[in-house]
């Protein structure tokens, strides 16, 4: 570029000062400035210095048609639609990213206070912590606490790596904490469950509510808790709704339908007896087993839940309210950090996958930090998502650039080396030995040579090699391992046509007798027994017959060319 690229922000923000910033007119004035393709890249860094581009307005509406036929010709790819679309998405400030942080938290503690009293949802939650307490590692099933922080903490940056310059692995202990929470929660759900639910008061059911939503689990984890919850209400309902339709076909009326809603199947019998009675004689015969049936499995579920169908649905409500706040908090969270995704994906373009696909990568690892994200530790999410980010990209990297996928940490052995090897380089002057990169890594040399081996690239053998149009294809630059060597094919078929030249000017017995002996022209030899039978002499006839041959032919002027195969 003719201008340095940290002076391009200053320039056109000065040439733009009394007017907005469009692409059209972005394009105009670099065109005029310098001869530049790398308009991607201003128009990254324009969005990391927090200065929008718009999109060019349209003066004529009747215009706009022309322009959509624009982008669908090809004008402008995909890419650069999205670019333009997610330039226009304002970045966030710290206090807007832990508002949104806090209401992804509100969304999370919201659907765990609903789940709290599901006596399915309990037994799991009780399955998992005591799968992961056993072996002390409740930080991998529980992330932290959903409780709000108004006053959070300094975070102060490390400056040097002199705290990790060792190999040792650090383990993450578990909280004092949290495991006095843990306790107090498996102390207060026991005696919930073991209690019958005519039993259970108002009052413990808020403050079990109360101890579970002081819980954050990991996404998968709290999946799995919910699932337990929606699966049972999603059966629950098509039970209620096929029995709300043999009542409807019975001619019953919506008030005695919205009694069946609101009382448990045990109790159905009672709201058949308050039918009018040509309800009830409908209902009478298939239809009757049927809703028998039909209240057992209800029955059952709600046995699992701990709750009626009118109750499970008020805890519906309130997990979806729950979900209404954390898909916002989601929404916002990534919408304001697409721009970051993006930039760093451009940053590992042409390296064998497309920068599209890189995006997308990038975007998946937004949206696993977004689950991960703790604003109590009081670091920005930007900071936190861009290693999530760059995560997902280099594993994408490693995973579709190859025809063979190796796994993570064999593709991070591979780095280590490659860096090792730059390193160690650019100190000698040269390429590193194995013995000087196993001493710089402090890793065995066979350690070494097995990840050069995995370094090597795949080839396939259709592949041409060159870049014309006849070039030939890789397979066929390949020796063939089963095929002859052609020096020794041309040695044997040189040494077959003199000794045919030489049994040539034998006599025919002789040439017969050679023949059977030392399979010459044959597929294989014969003993002097089979060869006497064979010429109906005797073996001690074939021995003579033999030895004369042999005496002719190393007097003959072709024994030196015959000795010449025997003492190569």
């Amino acid at each position: 570029m003719g201008v340095y690229r940290e002076d391009v922000v200053e320039l056109i923000t000065r040439e733009f000062a009394d007017q907005p910033i469009t692409v059209k007119a972005l394009r105009e004035f670099l065109d005029e400035e310098e001869d530049t393709t790398d308009i991607d890249a201003i128009l990254a860094e324009l969005a990391e210095s927090g200065i929008h581009v718009a999109e060019e307005t349209l003066e004529h509406p009747e215009l706009e048609t022309a322009t959509l036929k624009v982008y669908e010709q090809g004008a402008r790819d995909n890419l650069r639609i999205y670019q333009d679309e997610v330039g226009g998405e304002r970045l966030l400030t710290r206090d807007e990213e832990i508002e949104f942080a806090r209401m992804l938290e509100t969304g999370l503690r919201l659907q765990m206070a609903a789940l709290g009293t599901v006596d399915a949802v309990l037994r799991k939650a009780l399955a998992l912590i005591d799968r992961y307490k056993t072996v002390g590692r409740l930080e991998t099933l529980i992330a932290g606490s959903l409780v709000p922080l108004e006053q959070l903490p300094t975070v102060v940056l490390k400056t040097s790596n002199s705290d990790n310059s060792t190999n040792t692995k650090k383990v993450k202990k578990t909280s004092p904490e949290l495991v006095k929470r843990v306790n107090g929660f498996i102390e207060v759900a026991e005696g919930f469950l073991n209690k019958p639910r005519s039993r259970r008061s108002a009052r413990a059911r808020r403050n079990l509510e109360e101890n579970f939503s002081y819980f954050k689990f990991q996404a998968k984890f709290f999946t799995e808790i919910l699932l337990e919850f929606e699966e049972r209400y999603r059966a629950l309902g098509k039970v209620y709704r096929d029995a709300t339709a043999l009542y409807r076909e019975a001619g019953a009326s919506k008030a005695d339908i919205e009694r069946l809603h609101n009382t448990q199947a045990r109790q159905w019998k009672n709201v058949q007896l308050k039918l009018s009675r040509s309800v009830r004689d409908e209902l009478e015969g298939t239809a009757a087993s049927r809703i028998g049936a039909l209240a057992s499995e209800a029955a059952r579920i709600e046995s699992e839940l701990g709750h009626e169908y009118a109750t499970a649905r008020e805890l519906n409500k309130r997990i979806a309210e729950g979900k209404r706040h954390e898909t916002k908090a989601t929404h916002g969270l990534a919408n304001g950090n697409l721009r970051l995704a993006f930039v760093i994906a451009q940053k590992y373009k042409n390296r064998g996958v497309q920068l599209d696909d890189l995006v997308q990568e990038g975007n998946q690892g937004l949206l696993r930090a977004i689950t991960k994200y703790d604003y109590k530790r009081g670091f920005k999410f930007s900071t936190y998502a861009t290693w999530w980010i760059r995560q997902s990209v280099t594993r994408a990297l490693s995973e579709l650039t190859r025809t063979v996928r190796l796994p993570a940490n064999v593709n991070q052995d591979i780095r280590n080396v490659m860096k090792a090897q730059d390193r160690l380089a650019q100190l000698l002057g040269r390429l590193p030995s194995i013995p000087e990169i196993s001493a710089f890594l402090d890793r065995p040399q066979s350690w070494v040579r097995n990840v050069l081996s995995q370094m090597s690239e795949i080839r396939t053998l259709d592949q041409p090699v060159g870049s014309d149009d006849d070039s030939a294809l890789f397979g066929d630059l390949l020796p063939d391992e089963n095929a002859e060597a052609p020096d020794e094919l041309l040695q044997e078929n040189n040494m077959k046509q003199a000794v045919e030249d030489a049994m040539a000017h034998l006599p025919i017995r002789e040439q017969q007798t050679l023949g059977l002996l030392f399979g010459i022209s044959r597929s294989e030899d014969m003993s002097v027994a089979n060869a006497a039978t064979e010429l109906g002499l005797s073996r001690e006839r074939v021995r003579q017959i033999k030895d004369s041959a042999l005496r002719r032919l190393g007097k003959s002027r072709y024994a030196d060319e015959l000795r010449s195969f025997f003492s190569e």
